[in-house]
């Protein structure tokens, strides 16, 4: 049972780091203009990339936990947007093209963290009751 939901709480880690790249990705599309300078379309795409991450983190926080969620999020948010906000002002692509870099971009992110996690820690073993008395 512990594996199974060890098994939950990291596939809805992933599940959250591609949203938020996939949705900080979908907004930036809407938001910045082709004909902003490509500093402008940077910083705003990072300014909505953390807006966007705030939103997704507040009900799944609930889920997973914060720090497991934040970490990577904030990664996520500011590199997709700033990627996206210059990708649209240099070659306006498709909302096709951002939302698979947004989503690759979480997946991507986000195994790099949980890689780095496992070289810092190792394999963390589920605690069993009765280690405990």
């Amino acid at each position: 049972m512990e594996n199974k939901t060890d098994f939950l709480l990291k596939l809805s880690d992933y599940f959250v780091a591609v949203l938020i790249g996939s949705l900080s990705a979908v907004a930036i599309h809407f938001a910045v203009s082709p004909s902003w300078s490509m500093p402008t379309a940077m910083l705003a795409g990072m300014a909505l990339g953390m807006v966007v991450m705030a939103v997704i983190i507040l009900p799944f926080s609930l889920v997973g936990g914060i720090f497991e969620i934040i970490m990577p999020g904030m990664f996520i948010a500011n590199f997709t947007g700033m990627a996206c906000g210059m990708w649209i002002v240099a070659y306006t692509p498709s909302l096709k093209a951002l939302l698979a870099f947004g989503f690759l971009t979480g997946a991507l992110i986000n195994i790099g963290f949980n890689l780095y996690d496992r070289s810092l820690h190792g394999e963390i073993s589920p605690v069993k009751e009765d280690s405990l008395k």
